[in-house]
């Protein structure tokens, strides 16, 4: 945690801390993943530094090696559940809000 009067250097790495946060947890084996997704992660330094801290920590690789039991091998997956799976977690965009839930509110 920072200090609220604590002084962070304009353009400077923002601070990560020394234990995870539920934040981390939830986020590291996606965003691990990156390569799969054919992003460029040198285009987000921040995100790139990020991920190599946290994993490095002792704990994100014992838990990163837990389970290989779980994961599927992809070439057991068929070429329309492959489709499936695309179309529900790729591309993706924002849409507007029905107008009909704002007038409800």
């Amino acid at each position: 945690m920072i200090a609220p009067d604590s002084k962070i250097e304009i353009g400077a790495p923002p601070p990560i801390g020394s234990s995870s946060t539920i934040a981390d947890m939830i986020c590291y084996p996606w965003a691990s993943s990156w390569a799969t997704r054919k992003i460029e992660i040198d285009e987000f330094p921040n995100v790139k530094r990020w991920l190599e801290e946290i994993g490095a920590r002792p704990a994100v690789k014992k838990a990163m090696a837990m389970g290989p039991e779980f994961r599927e091998d992809p070439a057991s997956i068929s070429a329309e559940e492959q489709a499936r799976r695309r179309k529900l977690v790729a591309d993706q965009r924002a849409q507007p809000i029905p107008r009909q839930w704002v007038q409800a509110a």
